[in-house]
């Protein structure tokens, strides 16, 4: 795996991120705690928005100047349920929606 040019994006694997880097642009972190050190350093500050049957979690904090989010489960399925719900319940809208900003006179 390795870390693929996608213009002001960054794609960070589990094997890449490193614990105690800093991140400065919008993110989001999927796995859980045991798994992801990206996701273990952002569980220490982003407050559950959502949690189902104590098995689904997504972290949020879009307000702030760092847009980040967490999505995790305690497996791979619940994992996946928690992707889901952040997707299908315009959470991921919301966050795409705050940071996707066009300048006027651009075409897009």
């Amino acid at each position: 795996m390795g870390r693929p040019s996608a213009g002001p994006w960054s794609w960070e694997t589990c094997g890449t991120w490193r614990t105690g880097s800093s991140i400065s642009i919008p993110t989001i972190a999927i796995g859980g705690p045991g798994v992801n050190n990206l996701s273990d350093q952002l569980l220490q500050t982003l407050p559950a928005v959502w949690t189902q049957d104590q098995r689904l979690f997504v972290h949020a904090d879009f307000d702030g100047d760092l847009k980040r989010a967490c999505l995790w489960g305690a497996d791979a399925a619940a994992t996946a349920g928690a992707v889901e719900y952040f997707v299908t319940q315009g959470i991921l809208d919301d966050l795409l929606r705050r940071i996707w900003r066009f300048r006027s006179g651009v075409l897009v």
